[in-house]
């Protein structure tokens, strides 16, 4: 569970370093995403959505890997670049919401609450602020306020699946124990 959370850490925050053309990402997506394939797959025996998803999180560090270095070269991909960001975004969203769906999974296969609802909420609420963040791109003043409450709402969203993580490690030490 703790490459999950650190996989959400690494592909929800983004810090990137602009230097002339090119663009050094500070935390990268590929290695969130490579850390949500391998949380994934450590926990698919008890998720079959963990399971079934992973691959697509492979997909992702690849596409990820790949724009990373067109970035760090100051390379364009021109027309190409708005296409591949909206499907990455929606292919990223898509695995987002597959990981919360294996948290609930989770939940049922160690037959407790862990979470995944107020994780979800946070998760929700964080991707409509995103979302508003497109729509209020033309209204300067409005959109600086949306950037700044999704940019906390992906905080919230990471303390609940922090809070999640430590549930489920607490549930599995005391079948251990």
């Amino acid at each position: 569970m703790q490459n999950i959370f650190f996989g959400f850490l690494f592909v929800m925050l983004d810090f990137n370093l602009n230097i002339g053309a090119s663009t050094i990402g500070l935390i990268p997506d590929f290695i969130g995403f490579w850390l949500l394939n391998k949380g994934m797959s450590e926990l698919s025996i008890e998720s079959d959505t963990f399971g079934k998803k992973s691959g697509l999180a492979l997909i992702l560090m690849a596409c990820s890997m790949v724009i990373y270095l067109i970035d760090l070269l100051g390379l364009s991909l021109g027309l190409l670049g708005p296409i591949i960001g909206i499907a990455m975004t929606i292919a990223k969203l898509y695995l987002e919401y597959q990981v919360l769906m294996g948290m609930f999974e989770l939940e049922e296969y160690n037959h407790t609450h862990l979470g995944a609802d107020d994780c979800k909420t946070k998760w929700i609420f964080a991707m409509v602020m995103i979302l508003l963040n497109f729509i209020l791109i033309w209204i300067p003043l409005i959109n600086i306020f949306a950037i700044i409450v999704a940019f906390i709402m992906g905080i919230v969203f990471l303390v609940s699946v922090n809070t999640f993580k430590n549930n489920y490690l607490e549930v599995k030490n005391s079948q251990y124990n």
